[in-house]
């Protein structure tokens, strides 16, 4: 069974390095392990059309600067397409700046 809610810890280059087991279900039971993955594999709508490390932190800034829900396009393990909200806010540990990424499956 999918979660309805999940989170994510990403760096600044956009890859994953936490995930709670709540986010994992909501990419598909047989996903054993999240991190290392990219957020533009998992996000496929988010995906930015610049692939530099500076860009990926500007745009992840960016994007964690809305107090808003954004619905966006997720990819599971089966390589199908669902929706899901997402909710970014940025943090700072040690010096480096990681973001919390939300997840929740949109209300209609």
């Amino acid at each position: 069974q999918r979660a309805n809610f999940g989170a994510l810890v990403i760096d600044s280059r956009g890859i994953v390095v936490s995930c709670s087991d709540s986010a994992m279900r909501m990419f598909g039971d047989d996903l054993c392990d999240l991190e290392g993955s990219t957020i533009w594999s998992l996000l496929t709508s988010i995906a930015p059309s610049d692939t530099s490390p500076s860009f990926n932190a500007r745009y992840m800034g960016f994007l964690s600067k809305s107090p808003d829900w954004h619905r966006v396009q997720a990819i599971d393990v089966y390589d199908h397409d669902f929706p899901v909200e997402i909710l970014l806010a940025k943090m700072t540990v040690e010096n480096d700046d990681l973001f919390l990424l939300i997840m929740r499956h949109p209300f209609e």
